[in-house]
């Protein structure tokens, strides 16, 4: 092939077959790599994401007096370990929020608490939501917020 011109990409042209060898040993190298990086981050990214394999269970959802928020109660239960946590989570409209990619319900969480508890959700009128939890003064509460978007929160010692 000695005296002929190989045409490239992009208009350009070379006599050498060594160089075209080393160009497609570059291309195969990166597309190897980006191929090795795909499958590194599709089996990690499961582990990442999980929540250490939590899953949350729905006991009951209590929805405003105009149907424009929900009140939903979970509990959370980790795989290995025997802790439950009991949370609160407002979201708009009807039924239950969805699990995040984690594969638990963090969106709109407003009260958490180690243990199962009792708690009686309380809507007192369309923006203002009383949580009632039994004895959860000597448990340890994680997260307890006084308003989520235009809901007034208050907290009461349970039935």
């Amino acid at each position: 092939m000695t005296g002929r011109k190989i045409k490239l990409p992009f208009g350009e042209t070379d006599n050498s077959q060594t160089e075209i060898v080393a160009r497609v040993r570059r291309i195969d190298y990166c597309a190897s790599g980006f191929l090795l990086l795909c499958v590194c981050v599709t089996l990690l990214a499961p582990g990442c994401a999980s929540s250490g394999g939590c899953k949350d269970r729905l006991l009951g959802d209590k929805t405003s007096p105009k149907n424009l928020y929900t009140a939903a109660l979970f509990t959370r239960q980790c795989v290995g370990t025997q802790n439950l946590l009991t949370h609160v989570n407002l979201h708009d409209g009807w039924g239950a929020p969805r699990p995040d990619l984690t594969g638990v319900v963090q969106l709109g969480e407003v009260f958490a608490i180690e243990g199962q508890q009792k708690i009686n959700l309380v809507w007192r009128d369309e923006k203002s939501l009383l949580i009632e939890c039994a004895g959860c003064g000597a448990n340890k509460v994680s997260k307890k917020e006084s308003s989520w978007k235009d809901v007034r929160i208050s907290y009461a010692e349970g039935p």
